[in-house]
């Protein structure tokens, strides 16, 4: 399973220490430091039951949404980057369809 961020969150952001714990539990937090470390993950993740990981891919949004309704910051930084998102795709949209239906 491939996962990707665009920004990366410092430890000091997490203030609610039940998030941390559930975040350290999961394996969410800190990201792994070495290459050789996440490819271990990433097999063992591929050797799960199908199951087992949508069961952990659950669980990992759910406490991606804690995170997010936890703290009014990180809600505010994430909704700016989604509006910037979807600006720059209506953007990219409007462009193509001048260019190609006028």
């Amino acid at each position: 399973m491939d996962l990707a961020c665009d920004f990366y969150l410092p430890a000091d952001v997490i203030t609610d220490p039940a998030l941390l714990t559930r975040l350290k539990e999961l394996r969410l937090f800190p990201f792994p430091e070495s290459a050789d470390e996440i490819a271990a993950e990433a097999d063992a993740f591929r050797k799960l039951s199908v199951e087992d990981r949508l069961s952990r891919m659950i669980e990992m949004l759910r406490a991606a949404k804690e995170f997010l309704d936890g703290n009014p910051a990180i809600r505010a930084a994430y909704d700016r980057y989604k509006d910037e998102s979807e600006a720059a795709w209506q953007q990219a949209q409007r462009e193509l369809f001048k260019r190609f239906w006028v």
